[in-house]
């Protein structure tokens, strides 16, 4: 359109899809919980993407402000390098991916793709636009509640809490498990607040008007820069023992 005047892009009735080659069209997977845009797609989060968010998101903890300061410079540093280099580029051949973990969505994702990256959120500064994605979580042990029917470890970071829930698929990866989530606890008493750090996907609970986030893989949790597995085998060799 000439001047500053914005172009319309119509529909047919309220509700309807735009069409797939408007830049506006969208469509929807996984009972309409999430969003794609063109040019977005989905693919399975990696072993090795998930425990490298894990690790950094643990280190990220451990950081001074001075530290994540400068870390956060460098980080946009990169990030404006990256933009000077794509600047030339056709943004319609560009390829956004998104990371996902729920196995309900396994069959519309890629299984191999290269890029995408888990981006990560401390308890408190989750909002809604992290709702149905797949996000990486920092906060502090506050309880375990934990089953043959549900387990849950709930984490605080600046007064706001979350519940961390591990659901079917991840016992269904490693059953084993069920055994170690005890460790947790012993763990958190013997050395006070401890650092959890979880890969899932982000949802609400309404009951308790906060976020919440569902785990499926079995690599999706560190307990102070721990797997539970690691955990589970330092208390058997005695590591720690007074």
């Amino acid at each position: 359109m000439p001047g500053n005047k914005k172009r319309s892009y119509l529909r047919t009735w309220r509700n309807s899809l735009h069409s797939e080659n408007c830049t506006h069209y969208t469509y929807e997977v996984k009972n309409g919980t999430r969003k794609l845009l063109s040019g977005e797609t989905l693919a399975i989060a990696s072993e090795d993407q998930i425990r490298r968010s894990l690790k950094q998101g643990y280190e990220l903890e451990l950081m001074t402000d001075e530290e994540r300061e400068k870390r956060n410079e460098e980080n946009r540093r990169k990030r404006n390098n990256r933009v000077r280099r794509n600047s030339g580029n056709n943004k319609s051949e560009q390829l956004s991916i998104v990371l996902v973990t729920n196995p309900e969505e396994v069959t519309e994702a890629l299984n191999e793709v290269k890029g995408g990256r888990l981006l990560k959120r401390n308890v408190d500064t989750l909002t809604t636009g992290d709702l149905w994605k797949t996000r990486t979580i920092i906060g502090y042990f506050s309880e375990l509640k934990h089953s043959k029917e549900r387990t849950v470890i709930r984490v605080v970071k600046n007064g706001s809490f979350l519940d961390i829930k591990f659901e079917e698929a991840f016992f269904a990866a490693a059953p084993e498990y069920q055994e170690m989530f005890h460790l947790i606890e012993r763990f958190a008493k013997e050395n006070g607040g401890i650092i959890i750090v979880a890969t899932g996907e982000v949802k609400r609970n309404e009951e308790k008007n906060e976020f919440s986030v569902s785990v499926f893989d079995k690599h999706g949790l560190l307990v102070q820069g721990k797997s539970l597995i690691d955990l589970a085998r330092e208390y058997a060799l005695g590591h720690f023992d007074l």
